[in-house]
């Protein structure tokens, strides 16, 4: 036993000795060693995370309208709301959307001044220049094919001046969420 101490001690003296004449390169090695030996759990950690991501990312199925309502003088129509309020109605009865919210101009306009922290710039606007907006929520699993053909149909309602949704981040979410699958 006593034996075995004595070359353990010799060993690791012989070791501390060649680490001190070339510190640099031996504390690079080092480094080196401990990244790669670390990094299949960063990639693991990663991975999950992707995951969550792409189980929490909530505005995947979400379209923006931006809505062009006629206006005088810079206002809108008193009569504005019943067009919207009939809007969503039709818009709810199509079995691709599952959910419509409105965002009254003042609300977006007020979200916007907080988390753009322009709020002393656009107070100073003479008018709100935001449109009335509806979210307009897809069922889960719908297609791109048909997420574009109801963008396209949206379009063509005479109170949509724009419509938008994120295409590119729910496809590559999903990709790197497939690519990744932690099991």
């Amino acid at each position: 036993m006593s034996n075995l101490v004595h070359t353990h001690r010799a060993a690791a003296r012989d070791a501390l000795g060649r680490f001190a004449r070339v510190p640099l390169s031996s504390s690079l090695t080092i480094l080196i060693l401990g990244f790669a030996i670390s990094m299949p759990l960063l990639l693991y950690k990663l991975a999950e995370s992707m995951n969550r991501v792409a189980e929490n990312y909530q505005y995947a199925n979400t379209i923006t309208l931006f809505l062009s309502l006629p206006r005088e003088n810079g206002e809108q129509h008193t009569d504005s709301g019943q067009e919207i309020r009939a809007l969503m109605l039709d818009l709810l009865v199509l079995p691709m959307i599952d959910d419509v919210r409105h965002v009254p101009r003042d609300q977006a306009f007020d979200e916007f001044k907080q988390g753009s922290g322009l709020s002393g710039i656009l107070d100073g606007l003479p008018r709100n220049p935001l449109p009335e907006i509806l979210l307009v929520s897809t069922v889960e699993n719908i297609s791109a094919e048909d997420m574009e053909s109801l963008k396209g149909r949206l379009q063509r309602n005479s109170l949509v001046a724009s419509v938008t949704y994120d295409r590119i981040w729910p496809v590559c979410i999903a990709a790197i969420s497939g690519y990744s699958h932690i099991r």
